[in-house]
């Protein structure tokens, strides 16, 4: 498991200035903050973004994976998976902001333990309305992030 980094014979277009550009750019290799692996055969594998993925309990855990099987699980519409810090401690939780059809997070927590392994499954859900969107339909983790930090 790495960072990756991507190198081409096309012209690069960043939309990046200074600093950030550079530290982007180099020997034209361009960094991509998203975590993977190759397998046996070569293959990339997508892990997560970097900022996004949480260690628990020593584990390294990818949010894309754990979203992923909120949305196999009944009435989950919108699902982001983030961490979060523990107050008072230097350890982060796994935390799930949810939009339910009908409200059954039993049924959601516990078709999450058929999925994922215990360090996977979030200890902590909020249920809201809507997830907070950008203008490319991104959701906006670091405002969920904010709102979980602040309750």
């Amino acid at each position: 498991m790495g960072e990756i980094w991507l190198r081409c014979g096309a012209p690069k277009r960043l939309f990046l200035e200074g600093a950030e550009r550079d530290e982007q750019l180099t020997d034209d290799w361009t960094r991509t903050r998203d975590l993977g692996y190759l397998d046996s055969e070569g293959e990339l594998h997508l892990f997560d973004r970097a900022a996004d993925a949480v260690t628990v309990d020593g584990e390294l855990v990818s949010t894309i994976h754990t979203e992923a099987a909120l949305y196999e699980c009944p009435g989950v519409q919108q699902a982001a998976v983030l961490g979060v810090p523990v107050a008072g401690t230097d350890r982060v939780e796994l935390a799930a902001v949810l939009v339910l059809a009908d409200d059954d997070l039993p049924a959601v927590r516990e078709a999450l333990a058929e999925r994922l392994e215990p360090h996977q499954i979030p200890t902590r859900f909020q249920l809201v309305d809507a997830l907070p969107r950008g203008v490319m339909g991104k959701v906006l983790k670091h405002q969920l992030r904010t709102q979980l930090t602040d309750s």
